[in-house]
């Protein structure tokens, strides 16, 4: 029986570092754990032809080897690394970074000589070497006169070497192999390089993750070799921002040292950049500077507003992250992104994490300009993942939901803030429109809708705007549902009846629904104080009081007259309101009589703001929904509005308080209910 390439790997790794678990294996070799046991089974069945003691599992210890086995891998590790034969994969890699600082034309002859195949062979690993080079974006193409060669950008076949040198790192024998491939030529130790980069260390005052030093060792040896033989890289866009780093400066040292030949200026320059952006983008212990430390602090504020946890020594958790932010903006900036060996198994395993951190990622992607890739959101979920697991905190076990609204920004964005109060245990992944519910997939058991949908997750459909009975009904379905019963305070009361004496049925009824719907919620991202209440929004300038209008969409342009006039939004987003209904029905007729016209802020919106519209006889919305107050409003994101729209949405809960804006006769009579409500005076 022999083992192959994974179960060799696993075996080495155990033998190295005697005592991992299982977790420890899975990050370390990028493997499930069915991978890892499938693979033990077949290394013990082999050990067991050898007559060798079996690998075993012990809880607390990790994975021990007896020492008469750990005697016979190393004399066995001896012999094969002398009689080593390469794998398909080593070969593949071994070809390109060969080609990759050839000095002279490759034939079939050559590469079959340096892999030590047959011509057939050789020829199978140039057909993985091109599909390999492609995911780079460059071209391995061959003609008479030039043999076997790139073709592609410099600045690609660069990321084509950075790649293979990350990976062979990562292999048991990939250092054999790079320093095989590095002995066809002379040129600068490793040894040499290895001092520079010490060097350098000093000089900018930090200190590289020992693995990364090992790679730069190596990635510097072959661009050195690359940079002499003519390869000159060109940058896709502008490189001001690294020139005016001191690593700019210390790039230009290391360069100086080891180059064998003279650069004009402006080569030397572009090519001190390139190394420069090496030193930025690498993995270091150094403390991050301060704006991107804020910048952690930030994210971490946001997981815990849409996870709804806390996290205990944050200021510790902030420098990790920002630790990891610093180089990460520059991979991803300038394209230096590689492939996450574990991507996979995180978000397979930590899909919902994963979510999150994508969600409060948004910062971070502002400041860098692009997207954040999966591959570096992956490193930042297992940050985020370890921190729980520090904390004793699991997220795979709560129940996961989304929200979903016709038109999203406003409205789900208020119900998702009175759900989570109401459900602290349910994680809200989000708030969506239905378009994007479908467009996206959501890792949720639950969904609260105000629209009907098909979905496999539980459904529950609710209002706009949650009354204390809706809110009494929905959080007994939702135990019913979650946990298999449900709190019901009527039967609460005729339990405490047959005990005791209640003076206030009604007001002890109030008490119990307002303790289990205790607010256990973390902070918003924007403090209180900066959210403008319904007062600041609605004035005597924003409100109108009108017999009729002919038609709603001729009642909605009426309402948002002001804010047009104001130039609070354009013209486009009175029409995307109107379109909006068109579309998907009358669902901002939030509550009887009373409708919250709303679109996206990137319809046309420049400020936050709102206008209220009362019509005296009222007007027709489709589905025959008569409507006799407007409130328009304006939002610029999806949490500044939230305060004033959730006085508006206490005052519009009572009926008789809708019944006195229709009647109103001036607009100071609106205001003063609005001030109320803005002061908390009429808050339940």
């Amino acid at each position: 029986m022999q083992l192959d390439e994974r179960c060799i790997r696993l075996l080495r790794e155990i033998a190295s570092r005697p005592g991992s678990s299982w977790r420890q294996l899975q990050e370390r070799l990028g493997l499930s754990r069915r991978q890892i046991t499938y693979d033990l089974e077949k290394i013990n069945s082999w050990l067991k032809e050898e007559n060798l003691p079996a690998i075993r599992y012990v809880r607390q210890h990790g994975f021990v080897i007896p020492s008469s086995l750990e005697e016979y891998l190393q004399r066995w590790d001896a012999v094969e690394h002398k009689n080593y034969v390469w794998t398909g994969n080593e070969r593949v890699n071994m070809l390109l970074l060969s080609l990759l600082i050839a000095r002279e034309p490759w034939s079939l002859v050559h590469v079959s000589g340096l892999l030590d195949v047959s011509r057939n062979t050789a020829l199978a690993d140039l057909k993985e070497a091109r599909k390999k080079a492609r995911k780079a974006g460059v071209n391995l193409i061959y003609s008479r006169a030039d043999g076997y060669r790139f073709a592609g950008p410099e600045w690609k076949k660069r990321n084509l070497l950075r790649w293979l040198v990350i990976e062979c790192i990562r292999w048991d024998n990939g250092e054999m192999l790079l320093n095989a491939v590095l002995d066809q030529d002379t040129g600068v130790s490793g040894d040499q390089v290895l001092n520079q980069l010490e060097e350098t260390e000093q000089r900018l005052d930090i200190r590289y993750m020992d693995e990364h030093l090992n790679q730069l060792k190596y990635l510097l040896m072959f661009l050195i070799r690359r940079i002499e033989e003519g390869h000159r890289v060109r940058w896709p866009e502008k490189w001001d921002e690294i020139a005016n780093t001191k690593a700019f400066a210390a790039a230009g040292n290391l360069l100086k040292k080891l180059l064998r030949i003279p650069l004009s200026d402006p080569v030397f320059r572009q090519e001190q950049a390139y190394i420069a952006l090496l030193l930025l983008s690498g993995n270091i212990f150094s403390q991050a500077d301060q704006p991107m430390h804020e910048l952690a602090e930030k994210m971490i504020r946001r997981f815990e507003q849409i996870g709804c946890l806390y996290f205990s020594e944050k200021e510790q958790l902030a420098s990790m992250i920002a630790m990891h932010l610093d180089p990460a903006y520059y991979r991803i900036k300038y394209g230096l992104t590689l492939p996450n060996p574990l991507k996979n198994i995180i978000l397979e395993e930590h899909e919902a994490l994963h979510f999150l951190v994508k969600k409060c990622a948004v910062p971070f992607e502002e400041k860098v300009g692009k997207p954040v890739p999966e591959d570096e959101l992956a490193y930042l979920t297992m940050h985020f993942g370890g921190w729980l697991r520090r904390q004793g905190l699991e997220l795979t076990n709560r129940p996961k939901a989304v929200v979903v609204c016709p038109n999203g920004i406003a409205i789900s964005n208020l119900l998702t803030h009175g759900l989570r109060d109401l459900f602290p245990d349910i994680l809200f992944l989000d708030a969506v429109t239905v378009r994007e519910f479908f467009s996206k997939r959501y890792p949720c058991d639950l969904v609260f809708s105000t629209v009907y949908l098909r979905t496999q997750a539980k459904l529950f459909l609710i209002p706009p705007i949650l009354t204390q009975e809706e809110k009494m009904r929905l959080r007994s379905e939702v135990s019913r549902e979650i946990y298999g019963f449900s709190t019901n305070e009527e039967q609460i009361l005729n339990i405490i009846e047959q005990y005791a004496d209640i003076h206030d049925r009604a007001g002890l009824s109030k008490a119990l629904a307002s303790l289990f719907a205790q607010n256990h919620f973390a902070p918003s991202s924007i403090k209180e104080s900066q959210k403008p209440m319904l007062n600041e929004l609605i004035t005597e300038q924003t409100i109108q009081l009108a017999k009729k209008a002919d038609s709603w969409e001729d009642a909605i342009r009426l309402a948002a007259k002001p804010l047009v006039q104001k130039g609070c939004v354009k013209e486009q987003y009175v029409q995307a309101m109107i379109d909006s209904i068109h579309e998907l029905g009358p669902y901002v007729v939030l509550a009887p009589k009373v409708a919250i016209p709303h679109a996206r802020p990137d319809d046309g919106v420049h400020q936050l703001s709102m206008s209220f519209l009362r019509l005296e006889e009222g007007v027709l919305f489709p589905q025959q929904k008569k409507v006799h107050l407007l409130f328009v409003l304006a939002a610029v994101d999806s949490e500044s509005h939230l305060l004033a729209l959730a006085q508006l949405s206490e005052m519009l809960s009572d009926e008789a308080e809708i019944e006195k804006l229709i009647q109103a006769q001036t607009p100071e009579e609106v205001l003063q209910m609005i001030h109320q409500y803005s002061k908390g005076d009429g808050v339940s």
